[in-house]
């Protein structure tokens, strides 16, 4: 198989010329818990998860290192905080959970969805940020692989991004590992 302007051909092997089948788009992501062994996303709630959110994201300067590669936060109060996750709640592009590891029950992280594309079969997590208590444990592990699993298995996706800030050890080495 050569390429009509003459060039070479494109792949070393021969194609088989079948016919691949538009594969059917994604589903957007439902605002359902997702849940795993170890931890859950559960659908952001500002009232009901922002008070152990805020203290595990800022209650110590270990906590406040969280915001050094996120686009927004720290914030000064809590107030402020719950007013931020009842933004992201509202968000119509975007789908919020917060991580809540089974043995405490409390939430203590977040993770999204965002550029979210069904007709391409394409969505991307972002987002994330787990509290110090959350980081290098089990539920941590299973966490991002519950959302980078459900959209692959569960709703037709065919591909999944998950951009860092390149300067994000942290980050760049849990993508690794996964």
């Amino acid at each position: 198989m050569t390429q009509p302007d003459g060039l070479e051909p494109l792949f070393p092997r021969p194609l088989s010329g079948a016919d691949v089948p538009a594969p059917p788009p994604g589903f957007v992501p439902a605002r359902a818990s997702i849940i795993g062994e170890t931890v859950s996303l559960v659908p952001l709630n500002a009232e009901e998860h922002g008070a152990s959110m805020y203290e595990a994201s800022h209650g110590s300067e270990d906590a406040l290192r969280i915001w050094d590669y996120l686009a927004v936060g720290p914030w000064g109060t809590e107030a402020a905080f719950k007013a931020a996750l009842r933004d992201q709640m509202a968000n119509q592009a975007m789908v919020f959970y917060a991580v809540v590891p089974k043995d405490t029950g409390i939430a203590v992280g977040q993770i999204s969805y965002l550029d979210i594309h069904p007709q391409n079969g394409v969505i991307e997590i972002g987002n994330i940020w787990f509290g110090p208590t959350l980081q290098k444990t089990k539920a941590a592990t299973e966490a991002l692989f519950l959302s980078l699993d459900y959209p692959m298995s569960e709703l037709g996706y065919r591909r999944m991004q998950w951009r860092c800030n390149s300067l994000n050890a942290k980050s760049r080495a849990a993508a690794k590992r996964l």
